[in-house]
C-alpha cells in the first residue's frame, strides 16, 4: 500500500514538472498592445479611422494617430484638458459598473448617447415584463430626431435588459408571460399596457414621441432608420480631415457603399392644398435590377427613405416606404426593365430652410442612389407644380403632386421635347408671371 501511493506521487510529480517544462518552453503568443486600446474606442471609431489604424506599420505613426484621434473630438481646444476623452471615459466606466458592459444594448447607447435626460423605471408591475425608459433630447446631435424614447426591457423577465425595437417587437413582448400565452394579440397587449401605463405603451410603437396608430396599436417603420441613426452617430460627428496627414489614406476606399450606388434621377416641389403645405417627391432609379423566383414570377424589395433635416442636421421629418414589385408577366418584366419607373409620395412641412435627401434602395440587388436638396419655404414661396400633363381629380384625398382637385404627372428627369406641352399648377392669390430660364445661360430667361 506504501509503494501504491510513492508511484502515485511520484506519477504527480512528474506530470506536474513536465507541464512545466512544456509550459516554459512554449513560444509565448505576442500580444498586441494596441488591442486594448480599440477594444475601448470600437463604438466610436470611424469605419475609415480603423481601415488607416490597421494599415499603419509603426509605434509612432500608431501614437501619433491616437492622439490626432482624441484631438480632432476637443470641442474646446484652447482648454488644457479634452473633454470629450473625459466623458467618454467616464461612459465608458459607467457602462461596465452599473450597467451590462459596454458590448450590451444599454451599454451602446449610453457610450453613444450619454446620460438620458429622464429614466423611467418599471420594474415589479403585474401586467409587464422589467422595463426602463430612456428619454433622450437630441441637443443638437445630427441626423437624431429631437425627441427619442429608448425602450429596454427583459424578454420574460429573463437575463439582461435588450433593446426595444419598434416594428420588430411589438407590446406582446413587454406584456406579462402569462397575458401573452392567454391574449395572442398585439393591439390586445398593447391596450392592456396602455390602461395603467401610457407612457410605457407609447414607446412600444415608436420611439419617436407621438408617432405610430394608437387606435390599432401599430409602431412606425421610422423607428428602425433612427435607431441606425443612433449607431451611425460617430461617422457623422468628428472631422476626419486629420486623416489626411496619413499617407495610407489615399488608398482607403469604402467599398461596401461605392461598389452598389446606381445612377437616378429625383424631383422636389411644394404644394398647397387645403390649407396645408407638402413637399412632393418623384424619385426614378436608372435601372430595377428584378430577381426570379419562380418560372414567370420576379419580384424587387424596394424601400425610399425620406429625411427633412434643419440646417443644423436635426430631423425635423422621416418616412420610410416599402414597395414589393411583383411581375408574373415575361411581357410587364421587360416593360418594367425598358422603361423608367417613377415612385412618388409626399410629406406635410412647415415654413424653414431644410435639406431634403432621399434614399431609393433596391433590397433584392442591394442597389441605391440618394437625391438631395435644400430648399428654403417662407412667406415668399410660392408652391408650384410642373409635368407634362394635369389630370382632375373625382376624389378630394391628398396626395402627391396635386392641390386644389387637380394633380400633375411630374417626371423626374425634367425632359420635353418640341411636341410636349409644359404644363403647371402655381396657388397664388395674385396672377403670377412665369420665366422660363435656361440652365445653360441662366441670365436668358423667357417670359
Amino acid at each position: 500500500m506504501k509503494n501504491k501511493n510513492k508511484l502515485f506521487f511520484a506519477l504527480l510529480i512528474s506530470v506536474f514538472f513536465v507541464s512545466f517544462l512544456s509550459s516554459s518552453n512554449a513560444p509565448k503568443k505576442k500580444s498586441n498592445p494596441w488591442k486594448k486600446w480599440l477594444d475601448e474606442v470600437h463604438l466610436i471609431i470611424t469605419k475609415t479611422e480603423k481601415a488607416v489604424f490597421d494599415s499603419l506599420k509603426t509605434e509612432e505613426d500608431r501614437k501619433r494617430f491616437q492622439e490626432q484621434f482624441w484631438k480632432a473630438r476637443d470641442p474646446k481646444p484652447e482648454t488644457p484638458y479634452n473633454e470629450y476623452k473625459m466623458e467618454f471615459y467616464r461612459r465608458l466606466n459607467y457602462a461596465e459598473t452599473q450597467l451590462e458592459g459596454p458590448n450590451s444594448d444599454m451599454g451602446r447607447i449610453y457610450i453613444l448617447l450619454g446620460e438620458p435626460f429622464e429614466k423611467r423605471n418599471f420594474s415589479g408591475y403585474e401586467d409587464v415584463v422589467d422595463c426602463e425608459l430612456w428619454i433622450y433630447h437630441a441637443e443638437g446631435r445630427p441626423g437624431l430626431p429631437p425627441f427619442m424614447y429608448l425602450l429596454f426591457y427583459r424578454p420574460k423577465n429573463l437575463g439582461n435588459y435588450r433593446q426595444f425595437h419598434p416594428g420588430i417587437h411589438s407590446a406582446l413582448d413587454i406584456i406579462s408571460p402569462g397575458y401573452s400565452l392567454r391574449r395572442a394579440s398585439k393591439l390586445k397587449a398593447y391596450q392592456i399596457i396602455k390602461e395603467s401605463l401610457p407612457q410605457l405603451a407609447q414607446a412600444t410603437l415608436s420611439i419617436i414621441p407621438g408617432e405610430g396608430d394608437s387606435a390599432r396599436g401599430q409602431s412606425m417603420t421610422s423607428s428602425g432608420s433612427a435607431i441606425a441613426q443612433i449607431h451611425t452617430l460617430p461617422e457623422r460627428e468628428v472631422e476626419r480631415n486629420y486623416l489626411k496627414n496619413f499617407a495610407t489614406f489615399e488608398g482607403i476606399v469604402d467599398v461596401i457603399y461605392s461598389a452598389k450606388e446606381i445612377g437616378g434621377k429625383g424631383l422636389i416641389s411644394i404644394s398647397e392644398n387645403k390649407g396645408f403645405k407638402f413637399l412632393n417627391y418623384s424619385i426614378m432609379p436608372d435601372d430595377i435590377d428584378i430577381r426570379k423566383i419562380a418560372d414567370n414570377l420576379h419580384t424587387a424589395n424596394i424601400t425610399i427613405n425620406l429625411r427633412i433635416e434643419d440646417l443644423e442636421g436635426r430631423t425635423i421629418h422621416q418616412q420610410e416606404r416599402n414597395i414589393n414589385l411583383e411581375f408574373d408577366d415575361v411581357k410587364e418584366k421587360a416593360m418594367a426593365e425598358e422603361r423608367k419607373l417613377a415612385f412618388k409620395d409626399f410629406a406635410p412641412i412647415v415654413e424653414g430652410e431644410y435639406n431634403v435627401s432621399i434614399i431609393f434602395s433596391n433590397k433584392t440587388k442591394e442597389g441605391y442612389f440618394v437625391h438631395k436638396e435644400r430648399i428654403n419655404l417662407n412667406d415668399d414661396t410660392v408652391p408650384v407644380l410642373v409635368g407634362f400633363k394635369i389630370e382632375e381629380l373625382e376624389s378630394d384625398n391628398f396626395m402627391p403632386f396635386s392641390t386644389e382637385g387637380y394633380k400633375v404627372l411630374a417626371d423626374p428627369r425634367l425632359i420635353f421635347n418640341k411636341n410636349e406641352s409644359l404644363e403647371g399648377l402655381i396657388f397664388s392669390e395674385y396672377k403670377p408671371t412665369i420665366h422660363l430660364t435656361s440652365v445653360v445661360d441662366t441670365n436668358n430667361s423667357l417670359k
